[in-house]
């Protein structure tokens, strides 16, 4: 990604924060960005091409920090993969408050989800046949997602930490009773 795709990222989430994105315009974004308009379009088709790309952007990176794609140390130690997945979702702070808090994304909190799942999918292979399990997995991608929105809609009352230990309880005892 180069600097004018990251400048219309970053105003895109600056309007996505402060207006309905039904009501967001490329002119508008331009605006903010600045960029031209041709420029915008030399990149992107539309509005929603932008939305799209930033969520699958945050989902790759969770996938990463997952490491889906590699070996499974962290699928093994939640603690180390909850504290990289809070240290990312601090780092990424701005675009994960625009889509959870400032004006629910549900398609990046759908793709969000899938990611959960996957990743839990690993940790318990075994049990995939089991009555309930995707609606376990439902259960649980949904928790992390609330507690993640909670933390960023009263980030002064959440201790990261305890966060993070909290959610490691929470999987483990879904372990526990699949």
């Amino acid at each position: 990604m180069n600097d004018t795709q990251r400048a219309i990222h970053a105003a895109f989430i600056a309007l996505y924060r402060k207006q309905p994105f039904d009501k967001m315009s490329v002119k508008g974004l331009c605006l903010q960005a600045p960029v031209a308009r041709t420029t915008f379009y030399s990149y992107y088709e539309h509005l929603g091409a932008v939305k799209e790309e930033i969520e699958d952007e945050l989902i790759s990176g969770i996938l990463t920090i997952a490491q889906l794609k590699g070996d499974t140390v962290l699928q093994k130690d939640l603690t180390a993969f909850f504290t990289q997945t809070l240290c990312y979702v601090q780092d990424h702070w701005d675009e994960n408050y625009a889509f959870l808090v400032s004006q629910p994304n549900l398609s990046y909190i759908a793709k969000w989800k899938v990611a959960i799942k996957a990743h839990f999918s690993l940790r318990i292979r075994d049990k995939q046949t089991m009555t309930n399990y995707e609606l376990i997995l439902e259960v649980i991608a949904s928790a992390v997602i609330s507690a993640y929105t909670w933390w960023m809609e009263h980030p002064d009352e959440v201790d990261v930490p305890k966060l993070a230990e909290i959610s490691v309880e929470m999987l483990s005892a879904a372990e526990r009773i699949l």
